[in-house]
């Protein structure tokens, strides 16, 4: 099947070149929510890649003997509970905090769990603050988790200078350069500490979990879904999908004209890798949209899916509001 593009206009955004390391690394940006979906059941569904055994193996072992998680805050919310916990992370080597919704249905059954990334400059307390999931999450019996954006208190020098590099801007890469390696392992942390963790301390269903995010945290959720540990050396997801041989991908870019960060996101590239490799993408330029991280409203409907939806679909959605 050839990829099928389509464009919501007719302007055709000149290409631009990106010389820096950083930017390099924000052009994947997309503002987007990345989320996946399973044929015939109405939950997400997402299947972290493996780490290599021998590595898992002994990871588990050490988070094993460091599972203890410490309530933060706890309140009632649409008949669940919103709450968030603290832990000392195997990966970052530093305290992390994360949040968790725990529906109404978690009292009585394991639930699908879906994982939310968000962007630059947030924590753990930005989505379940401002978005609004919980009524919908409720609903249909999802636990939903909502981990930090990057280490904290690491002392690394550099780390506070610049709100897009360092503290609240882990990008979910694992760091390969000192000084920055030891602790930023958001990858890891995210794909392997992380969902252990929830895994053994709330009532989830393995078998049936997703992930998505926004801006930064849509960039992450591509890397979950298109990186094999070990496998590429590049991070960023246009390289990613390049590389890409799982299940048929269908994919959404929602792009705002008027995004202050148009000219660094590159969409452009993104699209001729996916048409390359013959990945479906429809790529959606609205006018005087451009995206918003201090306000975000989340659609019920990156939530749930309908029957309607065949094989595996990677849906893309961009949260942007009218100025």
């Amino acid at each position: 099947m050839g990829a099928a593009v389509s464009r919501v206009d007719s302007h055709q955004p000149q290409k631009r070149n990106v010389s820096s390391c950083r930017m390099h690394c924000v052009e994947s940006l997309c503002l987007i929510f990345a989320v996946l979906s399973i044929s015939h059941l109405y939950i997400l569904v997402f299947f972290f890649p493996p780490g290599s055994s021998a590595r898992g193996a002994d990871k588990k072992k050490r988070i094993s003997r460091r599972m203890a998680l410490k309530q933060v805050s706890s309140s009632k919310s649409f008949g669940g509970f919103q709450k968030v916990f603290e832990h000392d992370s195997v990966e970052l080597k530093c305290k992390m905090k994360f949040a968790v919704y725990l529906p109404p249905k978690a009292e009585s059954a394991k639930c699908p769990v879906l994982y939310f990334l968000s962007g630059l400059t947030c924590t753990e307390q930005n989505f379940i603050t401002k978005s609004g999931f919980q009524q919908a999450a409720s609903e249909h019996g999802l636990i939903v988790i909502a981990p930090d954006t990057s280490p904290r208190g690491c002392n690394i020098k550099g780390e506070d200078d610049s709100w897009d590099f360092g503290t609240g801007a882990g990008f979910y890469v694992d760091a390969t350069e000192d000084p920055w390696k030891t602790n930023y392992r958001m990858y890891s942390y995210v794909t392997e500490e992380l969902p252990q963790l929830v895994n053994a301390n709330f009532p989830v269903d393995p078998q049936r979990t997703s992930i998505f995010g926004h801006s930064m945290g849509g960039h992450g959720a591509l890397i979950c879904t298109l990186k094999n540990p070990g496998k590429y050396k590049a991070y960023d997801a246009t390289h990613l999908v390049k590389s890409y041989t799982g299940s048929q991908l269908d994919i959404l870019i929602d792009q705002g004209k008027a995004d202050e960060f148009y000219d660094q996101l590159l969409p452009e590239n993104f699209i001729a890798a996916c048409t390359e490799k013959k990945i479906p993408v429809v790529f959606r330029l609205q006018e005087l949209l451009r995206s918003t991280r201090s306000r975000c409203a989340l659609p019920p409907a990156c939530l749930t899916c309908t029957a309607a939806l065949s094989n595996l679909s990677l849906w893309s959605y961009m949260a942007c509001e009218f100025f």
